[in-house]
């Protein structure tokens, strides 16, 4: 585990999740319901809700599944981004974010905010001087290997992944981690809607991993 700044994470996390119940910032809100607006509305299966091919699939996955893995992005990465490890990445002024199978791009977009509200918190804080600019690279589904020494990689599969999730964690000799989250339902409900799940996550570092079994194997 990273030593962490809970001041920090503390009032990110009163803003993205007040009372510990995740929720849409209103700037995300605006943004998801445009984009849903411009979709023509159609019944799908539920194949094609997961993993949308046309306009229409892409219409039902944005109404029913962005938040929930926008969600279980910020919250399997808070902790680390507000770590020292964390913060010095960010400190060096440009990320590098490679979204592999990335769809419309939810990871990234929930990296994105959250590091936002990071920087700004510094900022307004006066723990960094200055206007501060963050360069951001985005690789979309791509498998191009950009990640530095810092790099990291995000796994996560719903709770009734769960087998998977272990044979893969076991595979690149990582431990999977269950997490639990509470988070408003889709734009489309009632706003005073929420429920709570748990999903599994494995954050590793493949440089690091690399070098372990380069000296195990020597």
């Amino acid at each position: 585990m990273w030593p962490m700044n809970n001041a920090i994470q503390t009032c990110i996390k009163k803003t993205l999740c007040p009372d510990d119940i995740w929720q849409l910032s209103r700037v995300m809100k605006s943004i998801l319901g445009y984009q849903i607006g411009r979709l023509p509305q159609k019944q799908v299966s539920d194949n094609e809700t997961r993993y949308s091919e046309t306009p229409e699939g892409m219409r039902a996955f944005l109404e029913i599944f962005f938040t929930r893995h926008f969600f279980q992005v910020q919250n399997s990465l808070i902790k680390y981004l507000v770590s020292e490890e964390g913060l010095s990445v960010l400190k060096e002024g440009h990320l590098r974010i490679l979204d592999i199978g990335s769809g419309p791009a939810v990871a990234s977009l929930a990296i994105t905010e959250i590091v936002a509200y990071i920087v700004r918190h510094l900022v307004n804080s006066s723990v960094w001087r200055g206007n501060r600019k963050m360069k951001v690279t985005y690789v979309l589904n791509d498998t191009e290997s950009i990640c530095g020494s810092k790099g990291r990689v995000l796994i996560l599969q719903d709770r009734f992944k769960a087998l998977l999730m272990r044979k893969v964690a076991g595979l690149i000799g990582r431990q999977s981690r269950k997490e639990e989250l509470t988070q408003r339902t889709a734009y489309t409900r009632n706003d005073n809607d929420m429920y709570t799940y748990s999903y599994y996550t494995c954050l590793y570092s493949p440089k690091k991993d690399e070098v372990t079994r380069k000296k195990f194997i020597a």
